[in-house]
């Protein structure tokens, strides 16, 4: 008789601790547990179905089911008919979060979580520790939970420019990770980097005369190749509300680079040159 249970929850994101919980009941309690996403009401498309695979790689007694992370509640009984029919000889219990309702006849264990405060500790462009660092980089590559307005930069860019700053965004993730610096900043200053790149020359210039405080004749102001970065950083933090200081200097010295630069400079300065 193999010993099941389906681990129903939000996963939003999934982080060390459901996987930990997971663990210690393998240890005393079931052979095998699957990780289920539940109940996403906006039904945004979120990745948690992935960061769920992430999380769990390879092991062979924990695997995730459904789709597409949007199990409803009512869905749950053909999950447990599809439980069923990998182990026909089974015995079946729910592990729940936030006090999910699930099928009545099965044995519950309660979960509290605390995705909650990994959320948060993102949306402050924090690399939180609360989340497995495979999964964090797949968030900071993404632009999950850091309020990030792409929608709007699109409308900002060419198409080949928005496919040049994802491919940046991806590549500053990937070298913050090799080197151990901030992903969730780095990820954060590669999408804004280049969002002055298409602006007019003349506003450009108008922006680092009145708000920016440079002069007429700042050597600065005779290319568009100088100037994007400064006027970008600004853009950054008027437009899209970003106020970090290392996300907006890593904007602003992409292209010159600078004496000191910070990891996070360095990395989005490298990734602009490198990206595939």
């Amino acid at each position: 008789m193999v010993r099941l249970a389906v681990f129903a929850g939000k996963f939003d994101p999934i982080t060390k601790r459901h996987i930990a919980f997971a663990e210690k009941l393998l240890t005393d309690q079931f052979d095998h547990i699957y990780f289920l996403p539940v109940d996403q009401s906006d039904g945004r498309e979120d990745g948690r179905i992935r960061m769920c695979e992430i999380a769990l790689g390879s092991r062979e007694d924990m695997s995730v089911i459904g789709e597409d992370g949007n199990t409803s509640r009512k869905e749950l009984q053909a999950v447990v008919r599809a439980v069923g029919s990998i182990h026909p000889e089974h015995q079946l219990a729910f592990i729940t979060e936030d006090d999910l309702k699930v099928p009545r006849g099965y044995p519950v264990i309660p979960f509290i979580g605390d995705s909650p405060a990994a959320v948060l500790e993102i949306g402050r462009y924090r690399d939180t520790d609360l989340v497995d660092r495979n999964v964090l980089a797949f968030i900071a590559s993404q632009g999950l939970y850091q309020h990030c307005d792409e929608k709007k930069l699109r409308d900002m860019l060419s198409r080949n420019r928005v496919q040049h700053t994802l491919g940046v965004r991806s590549t500053a993730v990937r070298l913050a990770d090799r080197f151990d610096a901030p992903m969730i900043k780095c990820g954060v200053a590669a999408l804004y980097h280049d969002c002055a790149k298409e602006m007019p020359l003349k506003d450009m210039r108008r922006i680092c005369v009145n708000e920016l405080g440079r002069k007429e004749q700042d050597e600065l102001l005779t290319s568009g190749a100088l100037m994007h970065g400064h006027v970008g950083a600004y853009l950054t933090e008027k437009l899209f509300n970003v106020h970090d200081v290392e996300i907006l200097n890593a904007i602003r010295y992409h292209t010159t680079g600078r004496v000191g630069m910070s990891d996070a400079e360095m990395i989005v300065f490298l990734a602009d040159a490198i990206e595939p």
